[in-house]
C-alpha cells in the first residue's frame, strides 16, 4: 500500500519490494518493476542501479546488464569514500555472478576471494552471497571440504535469506552445476 499510495514514503517502501522479491522471493518480475520506478524517478541513487544489475543477471538480461555497467562505473566514480567502497563491492560481486554464470569459474573465485578479503560493508548479507558462489564454485573444482567450509559461512550471514536453507542442502551433497 505505501509503495503504491503513499506520498512520502513511497521510494522506501518500493526499494523494500524489490529487495524482498530479489533476493527473498526470488521473483524477479517484480523486482524488475519496482526497481525500474525507482531507477527511472532517482537516476542519481546509487543503490538502485546496483539492484537492477542484479535483477538482470538473474533473469539472464545479459545485454541489459552490460548496457548498465558504464553506469555503475560511474556511479562509484562520483560516489564518497564509503559509498564507494561499498558499490565497488557490490559490482565486483556482480562480475563474479556473471563470471560464474558464464562458466568462468576462476575469474567468479578470483573476484569473491578479493571481495572477501576486503569486505567492509555495514551489513552482512551480501558477505554471504559470495560465500555461496565461492563454496558452488569449490564444488565444481572438486574442493569439497573448501566448498563445506563456505557454506558454514554462508549461513553465517544468512539466517534470513533462501541461500541458508540451500548452504544447509549444499554441507550434504555438493553442487552439481
Amino acid at each position: 500500500i505505501s509503495s503504491k499510495k503513499s506520498y512520502y514514503s513511497w521510494p522506501e517502501a518500493t526499494n523494500a519490494l524489490a529487495f524482498a522479491y530479489l533476493y527473498l522471493e526470488k521473483d524477479y518480475d517484480k523486482a524488475y518493476q519496482n526497481i525500474l520506478r525507482l531507477t527511472n524517478e532517482f537516476p542519481d541513487n546509487p543503490n538502485y542501479p546496483f539492484l537492477e544489475a542484479d535483477i538482470y543477471l538473474e533473469m539472464n538480461k545479459n545485454q541489459e546488464f552490460e548496457n548498465l555497467i558504464p553506469t555503475l562505473k560511474a556511479l562509484i566514480e562520483t560516489s564518497q569514500a564509503n559509498q564507494k567502497n561499498e558499490c565497488l563491492i557490490k559490482l565486483r560481486y556482480l562480475y563474479a555472478k556473471k563470471a560464474f554464470k558464464d562458466k568462468d569459474i576462476y575469474q567468479s573465485m578470483l573476484l569473491c576471494n578479493q571481495i572477501i578479503n576486503n569486505y567492509k560493508m555495514e551489513m552482512d548479507w551480501l558477505l554471504g552471497l559470495v560465500y555461496l558462489l565461492r563454496g558452488k564454485s569449490y564444488d565444481i573444482l572438486g574442493h569439497r571440504e573448501q566448498a563445506i567450509n563456505d557454506y558454514k559461512e554462508v549461513r553465517k550471514y544468512t539466517q534470513f535469506f533462501p541461500e541458508y536453507i540451500e548452504a544447509e542442502h549444499l554441507l550434504k551433497k555438493p553442487y552439481d552445476a
